[in-house]
């Protein structure tokens, strides 16, 4: 099996930051555990994606890539409890992954203000919807607050998933903002994900979005 150094994964993420807009940040979360029965848990088997990037096999993780006045790579991670490792296994925690996973920064993954604070200060949002209910809970209290910001319009790009666009829709519905969405097209009569154009353009309809 081969081992892939943390420098390979540092080259995943900086080809993905080149490919990212100005002022933008990108979010990929980590998978929980999951409980079987009682305090015993299936086997954990991490998100692809965070995996792909990162490397990190530790649960209740969300990586963060941002793209602003420099290029960072943020992770927030679970905390350090040496008392608790004997159940949950070896956790490296905050100030140690650092310099372990070529992190620029680490923090608690329950510091919700700092990544709240990190999203949105930037104009771009990359996040796949649906990934994180904790994480599309705080997006969807963070586009409440933009009733009190001074933007025109919220542009939402590249969706090509039917449920990811209905779920985008109902977080904004409630945003007193002009929405616009565009979408991915497998051909002419249908988006990438197979639903039909027509099953689209009336859930935009009804939400008063522009596609």
């Amino acid at each position: 099996m081969k081992i892939i150094s943390q420098k390979e994964y540092q080259s995943r993420r900086n080809n993905l930051l080149d490919k990212m807009k100005d002022n933008s940040i990108l979010l990929i979360s980590g998978e929980k555990e999951k409980i079987r029965n009682n305090d015993v848990h299936y086997e954990f088997r991490q998100n692809s994606d965070f995996w792909y990037f990162s490397g990190i096999e530790e649960p209740d993780a969300t990586l963060i890539l941002l793209k602003k006045d420099s290029k960072k790579y943020i992770l927030f991670i679970q905390e350090k409890k040496v008392e608790e490792e004997v159940w949950t296994g070896y956790r490296i925690g905050a100030e140690k992954a650092e310099s372990f996973y070529l992190a620029d920064e680490a923090y608690s993954n329950k510091d919700v203000e700092k990544l709240s604070s990190l999203i949105f200060e930037c104009e771009n949002i990359y996040y796949n919807l649906g990934t994180s209910k904790d994480l599309d809970k705080l997006i969807h209290n963070g586009l409440e607050n933009f009733n009190n910001k001074p933007v025109d319009i919220l542009l939402i790009e590249t969706m090509g998933n039917f449920l990811e666009i209905k779920s985008i829709l109902k977080l904004t519905y409630q945003v007193n903002k002009k929405v616009w969405l565009s979408i991915v097209l497998k051909n002419n009569s249908h988006i990438l994900d197979g639903t039909r154009i027509e099953k689209v353009a009336a859930i935009a309809t009804r939400y008063s979005v522009d596609t």
